[in-house]
């Protein structure tokens, strides 16, 4: 048996063992997919860079440099667009979850409104010295932590079946 097979399934049964009986339905299906999730993170700790250093030294050298976001970077082609189309949407998608957090008021409005100003005024930290662009992380980070710990320390009583029946019935089933 090959060592990834082995892996995972020494991480299915562990988690396995932490409920009393065998997990069931829904349960199974996710604690397979988290299974497989931790075994590709245990397993994907070995970088192949080295590797492709020694096949295409250009490319590898691209690749640093985009990561390194250095300005003499050689065009990778589709991989720089791409990396740059990945900003944009991390700044929408977190500005996206940002306002509805905020609009939704089930967490921390001002940990939502930390988070989102944040966000909103990361791209103008871009046009700050060096110097004084790590100062768009606090607010990010706090904001993050914040909406966190407000989800953790949240109290509500467990939802039962029968209070979901004022919910009207859709078409959609």
């Amino acid at each position: 048996m090959s060592d990834s097979r082995h892996l995972d399934r020494a991480i299915r049964q562990a988690l396995r063992q932490r409920y009393p009986t065998e997990p069931q339905g829904n349960l199974a299906r996710h604690l397979s997919t988290l299974a497989g999730m931790v075994t590709g993170i245990v397993l994907g700790r070995s970088c192949h860079l080295p590797r492709l250093a020694q096949a295409a030294p250009s490319l590898a050298e691209g690749f640093v440099a985009m990561f390194a976001r250095s300005s003499n970077a050689p065009n990778l082609g589709a991989f720089s667009a791409l990396w740059s189309l990945a900003d944009i949407l991390f700044i929408l998608g977190s500005l996206v979850f940002g306002i509805a957090t905020f609009r939704a008021g089930v967490l921390s409005r001002w940990a939502a409104g930390l988070f989102t100003v944040g966000i909103g005024l990361a791209p103008a930290y871009g046009l700050l010295p060096a110097s004084l662009q790590p100062l768009v992380a606090p607010p990010i980070g706090l904001g993050l932590a914040w909406l966190g710990l407000a989800l953790l320390t949240e109290r509500r009583p467990p939802a039962s079946g029968q209070s979901l029946a004022h919910l009207r019935q859709t078409g959609a089933e």
